[in-house]
């Protein structure tokens, strides 16, 4: 075979039609999660907590233009992203609902570096697929009401486009394993000794083959659950680790809704019309109980045979339109894969410098402890050092992470040295001298104390005034 051959088999490949089920049930539970999601900050109070009520924000490079709402405006957008996303669930007008959604919720994670979780820029990617996939095709109120046409079909490349981005998760997830202190235990064995209070396992946390069961169990989950899922043969038993991981994850170690989301996204790499055959399956079984009870069943999906079929797929894409999905693709791809990798491109442990930490899909790696901090306002004509009252500028969690964080530091240096000059000091200085502490060793200095933070401009080169991690 020619290599055009090869590459016009791989275009039939990708826009071959097939059962759309698995990824509007996708778009369904996504939409069901981000109320979820939204609910619950809402009523822990982290929505007042992290976005609402600080009055300084940290920013990522690039948007710190991007301002802040006003509290009541926060509140406000907050809804309003919820409402999209009931919309995505529901199916109503769904390309402006996950449009909007997108833009909406990218504000919420562009709007707080401090506030940086995996699962929020996961989200936010989730919903910039969205806009591009007619995942609107079947159980919506958009076919209901005849804005789009019905169809039980759709293009091979919206499902792998999809697991694409769920399986990078979990590959760079096991990439970034691979290091020193990983392999040796931390800082699980840290995390796990605080948990001896936890049921069956509390026991036992202290024990190093306990430890070292998480931490190779962790390191090859993440590298090969993909594949694993993938193969029909070993499909059962990847998702019977998936289900365990990630139950672990949300009980024992507590980060949040983020284990929750991938066990449900990890549904997408089963067969793509296993919901329509499970529905057939429920309808099979409430025929059963309906002829003797003589019940009423109405099923939202067609699921008169285990592969039936709403309508026909709605019709050929012209060559144009394919080369602008080929195109995009590539795009999005490359993207995503050169990104995480950034952060080896940097000097030093990215989990110390924090460098091309951020969009790396780098979790679980360390257990920063500051030990010791004071931040100074040097006054050149006086000579007089003043500390900085961080209390003044922001929240106490905001304070905790900015002092892990170089960049966050050098922010704050900045705010701090506008503030003096309003106040008539001429050409302030800012110094930092932060002592801290990586996966229980000793304390060592991030930043440079000489260097004037204030002076230094944010850039994606390698910052020179954070200092090596010297303690082995």
């Amino acid at each position: 075979m020619s290599r055009a051959d090869r590459e016009f088999h791989l275009l039939e490949r990708l826009f071959r039609p097939i059962d759309n089920a698995s990824l509007v049930l996708f778009r369904v539970a996504f939409g069901v999660m981000m109320i979820v999601e939204i609910a619950y900050e809402y009523f822990t109070g982290n929505l007042q907590h992290v976005w609402a009520g600080p009055a300084f924000h940290f920013s990522y490079f690039g948007f710190e233009w991007l301002p802040a709402w006003s509290p009541i405006l926060m509140y406000v957008h907050f809804a309003f992203t919820a409402i999209c996303a009931g919309f995505i669930a529901i199916g109503l007008w769904y390309r402006f609902a996950a449009f909007f959604f997108f833009l909406s919720y990218s504000y919420i994670f562009l709007i707080e570096q401090a506030a940086y979780q995996n699962h929020l820029y996961f989200f936010c990617l989730i919903g910039f697929l969205f806009v591009f996939l007619p995942l609107d095709r079947a159980a919506s109120l958009d076919v209901h009401h005849g804005r789009c046409a019905r169809s039980a079909e759709i293009a091979t490349w919206t499902l792998w486009i999809v697991r694409f981005q769920i399986g990078l998760v979990y590959f760079f997830g096991g990439i970034a394993k691979l290091n020193f202190d990983w392999i040796h235990g931390e800082p699980l064995r840290i995390w796990m000794a605080r948990r001896s209070d936890f049921a069956i396992i509390g026991p036992y946390v202290d024990e190093e083959w306990l430890v070292y069961f998480f931490v190779y169990g962790g390191l090859l989950f993440d590298l090969f659950v993909v594949p694993a899922l993938l193969w029909r043969k070993s499909r059962p038993f990847a998702f019977a680790a998936v289900v365990f991981f990630n139950l672990t994850n949300a009980f024992l170690f507590k980060i949040g809704p983020f284990p929750w989301v991938m066990l449900l996204a990890t549904l997408i790499f089963f067969e793509p019309d296993w919901p329509r055959r499970a529905a057939w399956k429920i309808d099979q079984f409430a025929g059963w109980i309906r002829g003797r009870v003589k019940m009423t069943y109405k099923g939202v999906i067609d699921a008169s045979t285990p592969h039936g079929h709403l309508a026909s797929h709605p019709g050929n894409i012209s060559g144009r339109k394919r080369t602008r999905i080929v195109v995009g693709i590539s795009l999005f791809v490359v993207v995503h894969l050169l990104l995480p990798t950034r952060a080896y491109l940097y000097p030093g442990d990215p989990g110390w410098t924090d460098e091309g930490h951020f969009f790396s899909w780098r979790m679980m790696l360390r257990d920063k402890v500051v030990t010791d901090a004071i931040i100074l306002i040097h006054d050149p004509e006086t000579g007089e050092n003043i500390p900085v009252s961080l209390d003044q500028y922001m929240e106490p969690w905001q304070s905790r992470i900015m002092l892990r964080n170089p960049e966050l530091v050098r922010q704050f240096a900045w705010r701090v040295a506008e503030d003096a000059r309003e106040k008539g000091m001429d050409n302030p200085r800012v110094h930092a001298r932060i002592l801290v502490s990586m996966n229980g060793r000793r304390s060592s200095l991030l930043i440079d104390p000489a260097v004037n933070l204030a002076g230094e401009k944010r850039t994606i080169a390698a910052a020179k005034w954070i200092l090596p991690w010297t303690e082995n």
